[in-house]
Formats: C-alpha cells, sequence, structure tokens
C-alpha cells in the first residue's frame, strides 16, 4: 500500500510539469529550424514509414546510427506516442517530456535515494520534496521544449550510476559489468557529445578504483588487480559494442579533428570563461547550492567517495568539452545529473540537521520558493518584471515560447519559387544563415503548414560553416539564389565565408554576381531584413570561379581542394 501511496503522490508534479510543457508549447508560433526541427521531422518520417514497412524503418534506423552524426536512435523510442498521439509539435514535445524526461527525473530520484538518504528514510515528504526540485531545474527542460532528445541521456547516466554505486568495483559480476558497458554505449549512440561524459566516468572510476582499494583495512593486491581488471572490461566491452554497431562513424571519430571543424562554434578561449558561461547559464541559486553540497559532502564520510567521483567527471567534462567548443544548453546534459545530486546533498543533511524543527522547515520552504521563482523567471515572460533581487540571482538564460510575426512573408517566399520554378531541374539556393531566414526556415513551412504544396526537393541544402561545410558546390547548379540584404549570419562572419562572399557578389553584380539578374521581389521579414531572389540567366564564368576559388585559399591555404568549386 506504501508503494502505491508513493507513487500517487509523484503524480501532481508530473501532471503539472506536462501542462507548463502544453501551455509552452501552444503558445509559440514559430518555424522551426536546425535543431529545433531536426529531431522532430526525423520523428514524423520515421513514424511514417514504420507503421508502413517496420523492417525499412530499421534498416534507415540502422543506417543512421553506423553514418550519421544525428541518428534515428532517440526518435525511434518516440514511435509509439506518435502512434497514440499524432505527430504535432505538441504531441512531440510532450512524447519527449513523458518518455524521457520524466523517467531521468525518477531515476535521478532512485539514485539519490539509494546513495544520498538510503532506505533507511522514508519519508514520503522529503522524496516529492526532492523530487520536485529535480523537476525545477530549468537546463533540464530547456533544451526539450527546443525540440532536442538529448535529455534520455540523463535516465542512462543514472542508470549507471545507480549500478555501479550498488556494490564495490570488484564485487561487481559479469552481467554488472556488461550493462554498464551497453549503456556507455547506448549512451553515445543517443548523442554523439555524450563521449564526453563516457571518458570522464572512465578517468572516475580509475581514481575511484586506487582510491578505494588504498583505503581498506585489508588491502591485497590481489583485490585491486581484480578492481582495475573489472574496469579494463567495462572499457574493452563497451568499446568494442560501440564500434561493432557504429563501425564507420566510430572511425571517423577517432580521425576527425572535432576542435577545428567546430572552432566556429568556439568563443571560450579558457576554462575560465565556460565557468563563467555555466555559472550564467544555471544561475547563482544553483550553484551556490551546488558548491554548498560539495562543501557539505566532504564532512560527510559516507559520501565523499561519490562526491570525489562526480566532482572529478565535472572537471573532466569541462575541460575536454570547452576545448573543442562552447557549451549550448544541450550539452550542460552532460552536467544536469552531477548538479542535483550535489544540491540534493545540500538539502537532505539541511533536513537531517539538528536544529529546530520550525527553522528547518522556514529554511527549506525558502530554498524552494527561491528555486521555484529561478523557474518561472526562466520560462513565464511577464515574470521578467519581478522583484529585482529575484532577477538577480536568477538564471540569465531564459527560455520563452518562440513568436515570429512574419510567417506569412515567409508563406509569400515559398509560393513565389514555387509559381517559379517550372521545371524539375529548377533548383534553388539559400544564401542565408540566421535566425530570421535559412535554408532550413524555408523547408519547414511545410511542417508549420502540411497543406502547401511540397517543393522542398528543389530547395538545395546551404553550406553555413566554413570548415565544416567547404564550397557549397550545390550553389553553382541552383537557378534561383536567394539573399538578405543586411548579409545574414548566425556565427561570426569569419568563420561563414561560404555565406558572406557569394552572398556580396550577387548583391553587388560582380564576378560571379554577373550571371544572374535581380528579380522584381523584395520580401521584408522580422528585423527588417530584405530577402531578394536572384535567377541565373547565364552560366557561371570558369575564370570568375578561379577568382572566388582564390579569395577562400587566401583564407584557407591548408584546404585548397575543400575550398575549390567544383562545376557539374
Amino acid at each position: 500500500m506504501a508503494k502505491y501511496k508513493e507513487i500517487f503522490i509523484y503524480i501532481f508534479p508530473i501532471v503539472l510539469m506536462n501542462v507548463l510543457v502544453y501551455s509552452f508549447v501552444i503558445n509559440e508560433k514559430y518555424i522551426y529550424f536546425w535543431d529545433y526541427s531536426g529531431y522532430w521531422a526525423s520523428w514524423i518520417n520515421i513514424s511514417e514509414i514504420f507503421t508502413k514497412n517496420p523492417s525499412k524503418a530499421m534498416a534507415i534506423l540502422w543506417d543512421s546510427i553506423r553514418y550519421s552524426d544525428y541518428n534515428m536512435l532517440p526518435v525511434m523510442m518516440l514511435i509509439p506516442w506518435n502512434i497514440l498521439f499524432g505527430d504535432s509539435r505538441v504531441s512531440y514535445i510532450l512524447a519527449i517530456a513523458n518518455l524521457f524526461a520524466i523517467p531521468s527525473a525518477i531515476l535521478i530520484l532512485y539514485f539519490i535515494k539509494k546513495n544520498v538518504i538510503h532506505e533507511n528514510n522514508k519519508s514520503l515528504i522529503l522524496h516529492l520534496f526532492i523530487f520536485m526540485i529535480i523537476l525545477l531545474l530549468p537546463q533540464l527542460w530547456i533544451p526539450l521544449l527546443r525540440g532536442e532528445v538529448g535529455v534520455v541521456g540523463i535516465a542512462i547516466i543514472a542508470c549507471i550510476l545507480i549500478i555501479y554505486f550498488k556494490k564495490p568495483v570488484e564485487d561487481q559480476d559479469f552481467s554488472s559489468i556488461f550493462i554498464i558497458g551497453a549503456l556507455l554505449c547506448l549512451l553515445i549512440l543517443m548523442r554523439r557529445w555524450y563521449a564526453y561524459w563516457t571518458v570522464s566516468f572512465f578517468i572516475s572510476v580509475f581514481v575511484d578504483v586506487l582510491i578505494m582499494e588504498f583505503l581498506k583495512k585489508n588491502y591485497s593486491i590481489k583485490s585491486h588487480f581484480k578492481s582495475l581488471w573489472n574496469v579494463i572490461k567495462i572499457g574493452i566491452l563497451s568499446s568494442l559494442l560501440f564500434f561493432f554497431i557504429s563501425t564507420p562513424y566510430a572511425m571517423k571519430m577517432l580521425v576527425t579533428d572535432y576542435s577545428d571543424i567546430y572552432s566556429a562554434y568556439k568563443s571560450n578561449d579558457t576554462v575560465w570563461l565556460a565557468f563563467r558561461s555555466f555559472y550564467y547559464s544555471f544561475g547563482p541559486v544553483w550553484v551556490f547550492l551546488s558548491v554548498a553540497g560539495i562543501i557539505c559532502s566532504i564532512f560527510i564520510p559516507k559520501l565523499r567517495r561519490i562526491s570525489l567521483f562526480l566532482c572529478l567527471q565535472f572537471l573532466t567534462i569541462f575541460t575536454l568539452f570547452s576545448r573543442v567548443q562552447n557549451f549550448g544548453p544541450q550539452h550542460y546534459y552532460l552536467l544536469v545529473s552531477m548538479v542535483l545530486i550535489f544540491v540534493t546533498i545540500l538539502l537532505y543533511y539541511i533536513y537531517k540537521f539538528n536544529i529546530v524543527f520550525l527553522v528547518k522547515g522556514i529554511l527549506l520552504f525558502s530554498i524552494f520558493i527561491v528555486i521555484l521563482l529561478n523557474f518561472s523567471v526562466v520560462f513565464i515572460p511577464y515574470s521578467v518584471n519581478s522583484n529585482m533581487l529575484i532577477k538577480n540571482i536568477s538564471s540569465v538564460e531564459k527560455c520563452y515560447p518562440m513568436i515570429r510575426n512574419d510567417i506569412n512573408v515567409i508563406y509569400d517566399i515559398y509560393n513565389t519559387l514555387y509559381s517559379i520554378s517550372k521545371l524539375d531541374n529548377d533548383r534553388i539556393y539559400v544564401l542565408s544563415s540566421s535566425f530570421i531566414f535559412n535554408d532550413d526556415i524555408l523547408k519547414n513551412i511545410t511542417l508549420f503548414d502540411r497543406s502547401i504544396p511540397n517543393i522542398n526537393d528543389k530547395i538545395f541544402s546551404s553550406n553555413h560553416v566554413d570548415k565544416r561545410d567547404g564550397f557549397p558546390n550545390q550553389f553553382i547548379t541552383a537557378k534561383y539564389v536567394l539573399v538578405c540584404s543586411p548579409i545574414q549570419y548566425h556565427l561570426r562572419t569569419s568563420d561563414q565565408r561560404v555565406i558572406g562572399i557569394l552572398a556580396d557578389q550577387l548583391l553587388n553584380m560582380k564576378l560571379i554576381g554577373r550571371s544572374y539578374r535581380k528579380m522584381d521581389y523584395d520580401f521584408i521579414l522580422d528585423s527588417n531584413v530584405h530577402v531578394f531572389v536572384y535567377e541565373k540567366v547565364s552560366p557561371i564564368k570558369q575564370e570568375d570561379l578561379n577568382e572566388i576559388a582564390k579569395i577562400f585559399h587566401s583564407y584557407y591555404p591548408d584546404r585548397i581542394d575543400f575550398f575549390t568549386p567544383k562545376t557539374p
């Protein structure tokens, strides 16, 4: 009966979070693109294929796991929700919330109950309090509300930590070793950047084994060797599984210099600047509570092992990841479990501390209110007008329903292209790369309104980032090119010359721009961004392409072939 009672008390916060998620999404008026739409579009497509031909869907899944940066595995897990509730944006976000985020919160709570609170404390109120604190961490929800599926990794991380800390390493049997190895492999398959968590896990495990074995009163080399051998078996097993399942991509990961191709996404030159970004993202409240939790755990002997383990992981992830690129909102899923565990440690030991119950209750209630206010400031627009003190201690990063006022203009652009691109080979290229306008926004108008004619097969995918994408050879074969004024970037202009140089050529009708004519269209988007349509009226001359190549080669002399235009 007690079990059912405990389950019942969790229903209220779960229902409340569903209401908040639903309210957030239905208040958006937006054409989703890039990371906001990628998994949603994949979910729609693979669900439709699966219902008609499951074997074909599984073949697509297998190929994506082996070759793609954004494989289909997470969205395949959401297909049952699609079948039951449809494939709308609201349904998609609710699917991630209920099948990924809520289970992640429950599993983190389970780990905390087993390793921090321990089974001797049966207080349902305490468990509910901690569960609600977990659900009120904004970083659990921000990427989710933007369409990211990476939150599923937190559930896998929680399972790994639960199994690992269940018993000493030398006592782990083969089934536990196999499960941990398989989960580590699965974690990387879900999102490739979880490889940083996996690397940090092995570093922390190695240090954990060394320290724990030496601290034993009955220390023996045999026991130490057994522990290290079990760690090695986990590493071998997880590596073999990953290389077997995703061989081509695993080889790509080994030979690719990600710090180079993702240098456009790196503006923090030091680990300290990455820490500062972390502070602004999570906010003073969560950072202060986390640090206090770490300090608290130092004085609690039974928590020192977990504290050292997680702190080492935290520092390893920060050091390795910040060397490659900046943390995006979704990348903070690498750190969420650690933050939640340390905050819980602090709250639990405030609860246990031998002080007057009333004082203790007021302190915990005050912390809960501050966390709740922080949550509201992050997600509810009108709450920014709240008390200045709350604004100063809340997260700088906000996540409000996205609204754009020019969707009808995007319709007009799309319909115009539909009307002028009569022939099958009338291909279209978009020379714009901002949140105002890009090729994905143009294509995804069909997600916003599925009744309009679909010409997405005529719209080339644009090259956006120099070192990642190189020269856009598809641009050469396009008959119609869309260019914005001012030229639209979402990164530094020096990292998006494949946008800026070519757009400048057309806007000023020089070199390759002389092969085009500007059509009589001027579409005005939000922020007074003008979209022009250029029609190719003659083949681009080879000497003009050679001049363009020289310009790119001057910037990238070590990537001559990557930035040499190739005519069909």
